[in-house]
Formats: C-alpha cells, sequence, structure tokens
C-alpha cells in the first residue's frame, strides 16, 4: 500500500452515537486506535459535527456535503486516496467506491425480516445482496447473524464472525429523576421490535418499579406509553431518554435486574453490560441473546405476563447463577480482540 493510500472506515454512524450501531464505530475506533504500530494509515469518515469523537490516532476525514449527498455514480470521484473501505453497517450509503479500492463489510442484523412484509422485505433484501456481492470481505457480529445472512443471502466468500467488545466508564453519575423504589432496568430506542410493551403487563404482577431508557419520540414510544396509561402504571415507569454513559452506568449498578424482551438482536450490547455490573439478567429467545446470554441469563420461553414475572421472582433468588461469573464472562468481551481481527481483515484484503 503506498503511503498516498488509505484504510477508511465509515464512521458515520457516530451521528448516532447511543445506537448499538453508533456503539459499535465509536468503541472500534478506540480499539484500532490503541493498536501499537498499526502497519497502515487510518483514517474515519465522519460528519463534520462529530470530528470529536474519533480518537487522536486516527485521521479524520470530515464528510463534504457534497459527498454525502452525490449520486451514486459520483460517489467514486470523492475517494480516489482509499484502498480498503470498512463499510461498518449494511444501512452505510457510502459505499460506491472505486472498483479497485476494497469493501469490508459488517453485518450487525437482518432486522427487516421480522419488522417488514412482502415486497418491503424483498426490496431490502435485494439491496443487502448487491451490497454482499460488492464486498470483498464480510464479517458479522454474531453467529446468529452469520446464519441468518448465509440463509438469505448468496455469496460463496467466507463469511468472518467477530464478536463486539465490552467499554463503559468507571464513573457513575446520579440522574436528576430516579425510581425511589426497588427497581427493573432496560435500555434501547423504542422499535417495535425491542418489544418494551411486553414489560408492562408483567410489571403488574411485580412489587417493582421498570426504567427504560433510550429515544422514546416514535410511533413505538407513543403505543408503550398509551399502553402504560391505560395499565395505570405511569407512577411506576420511568422514561429518561437518552442518557450519558455515567447516568447508564448508575442505573446499571443500582436496578434489581435487567430485562430485554427483544424480538430481533444481532448482538445485545446491553446484556453483556449488565453481566459486567454483575446483575440478573432476563431475555427472551430470540435473535442473538441466547448465543451472547449463555447459561448466564434467564430466559422467558414468551411473553405471557405471569410466567414472565414468575422467572423474574424466581431468578432473584436464585443462587446458581453468581455474580462472580457473569463479570468474568462479560470480559471476555474485548474491544482490543475485536479490533485486532479487523486490522487482520484489513490487511488481508
Amino acid at each position: 500500500m503506498s503511503f498516498s493510500e488509505h484504510i477508511m472506515v465509515d464512521a458515520s454512524s457516530l451521528r448516532y452515537r447511543y445506537t448499538g450501531i453508533g456503539q459499535f464505530c465509536y468503541h472500534l475506533l478506540q480499539g484500532l486506535a490503541r493498536l501499537e504500530n498499526p502497519p497502515v494509515s487510518l483514517q474515519a469518515y465522519v460528519h463534520p459535527r462529530f470530528v470529536q469523537n474519533v480518537p487522536e490516532n486516527i485521521k479524520p476525514r470530515p464528510a463534504a456535503f457534497i459527498e454525502r449527498h452525490a449520486p451514486n455514480f459520483l460517489q467514486p470521484c470523492f475517494f480516489k486516496d482509499v484502498k480498503i473501505w470498512h463499510a461498518t453497517s449494511e444501512n452505510g450509503r457510502l459505499t460506491n467506491i472505486r472498483k479497485k479500492a476494497k469493501l469490508i463489510l459488517t453485518i450487525h442484523g437482518l432486522h427487516f425480516l421480522d419488522e417488514d412484509t412482502g415486497r418491503i422485505i424483498s426490496k431490502r433484501l435485494k439491496k443487502m445482496q448487491a451490497l454482499v456481492n460488492r464486498a470483498d470481505v464480510i464479517a458479522t457480529v454474531s453467529d446468529f447473524t452469520r446464519n441468518l445472512a448465509q440463509e438469505h443471502l448468496h455469496t460463496n466468500k467466507p463469511i468472518h464472525r467477530i464478536y463486539n467488545g465490552l467499554s463503559l466508564s468507571a464513573h457513575s453519575e446520579t440522574p436528576a429523576q430516579y425510581p425511589r423504589r426497588r427497581f427493573l432496568f432496560s435500555i434501547g430506542t423504542f422499535f417495535p421490535r425491542k418489544n418494551f410493551v411486553s414489560l408492562l403487563p408483567m410489571l403488574q404482577c411485580l412489587d417493582f418499579d421498570l426504567v427504560i431508557a433510550g429515544s422514546n419520540q416514535n410511533p413505538a414510544g407513543e403505543i408503550f406509553k398509551n399502553t402504560m396509561r391505560r395499565l395505570g402504571l405511569q407512577n411506576r415507569v420511568h422514561l429518561p431518554g437518552e442518557i450519558s454513559e455515567s447516568e447508564k452506568n448508575w442505573y446499571y449498578k443500582n436496578c434489581e435486574a435487567f430485562v430485554f424482551p427483544s424480538l430481533s438482536e444481532g448482538f445485545g450490547f446491553p446484556v453483556i453490560e449488565a453481566f459486567h455490573f454483575g446483575k440478573p439478567v432476563f431475555l427472551s429467545r430470540c435473535g442473538s441473546l441466547p448465543e451472547i446470554g449463555k447459561d448466564f441469563a434467564f430466559y422467558w420461553p414468551d411473553f405471557e405476563p405471569r410466567q414472565m414475572a414468575e422467572i423474574v421472582t424466581e431468578g432473584l433468588q436464585n443462587p446458581i447463577r453468581q455474580t462472580s461469573s457473569r463479570i468474568a464472562y462479560a470480559h471476555t468481551f474485548s474491544w482490543e480482540e475485536a479490533a485486532k481481527k479487523y486490522m487482520n481483515l484489513y490487511l488481508g484484503a
């Protein structure tokens, strides 16, 4: 690789820092920046407002307005110095790099298979298939996502599974508003697939409050709030919206348990975050959650409220899954290891 050529990591998702894909991009860049004596030049393609989120050892390349909004056929003209482009998400817009450049693609999930129907699924599969066809190297964040990609997409290329890492700051900050009673905690953007609404009937059978952090100003959030009011739970359910890392740490530290009834996950960052704090974790059996939660989590076989409540009650009284084991397991997920594996993909492309 000549000195004038670069590996470009698409960091566009830093503008959505507190989503799963935004967290992936942020922490992967941090891991890459910590590698000793990297043999290649790394740049991060980022919206100008989020350049400060790029670590010092990686050169930010602010995305000009014309680049972000140019037609597909013009995009290769802007990236003549790029030898390898890492599309850090299957939803990335800019993948029309020059033909000589190598494309590395990370697939986080095929959530549209669970969220959409009919023609929309076919259209999105076709778009993703085109991206897979263009990619020279493909990686996924879990075995579940790899198996799903192999089932619904066609490729003769090997698909590499690279787990995400764990990275939490040590600082904890008490939120301005917090429950005065024992509470369960969950976090995520209020998409329908997060299935947060299933926690409300369960809550009626338990003597806890519930905190769900994450953006809720959308249709799924409104359905949740309407159901909450209909069930008379507005004084027991707390929706702080998007929160800081230090506030998130406080909720993890002080909750009784973490609850996550998602219907579709490609990885599930909050699962290992809750394990890091030694908390009991209660999950659905959907998507990648059994793969990531393993035997360290408790699982709901369905979403019948009383049964969900019974599993939570029994799990909190179960001494088998010890706190120390959960913490040790969480620390097997390393951004340094993930960064090394991605660097190997860059060098081998």
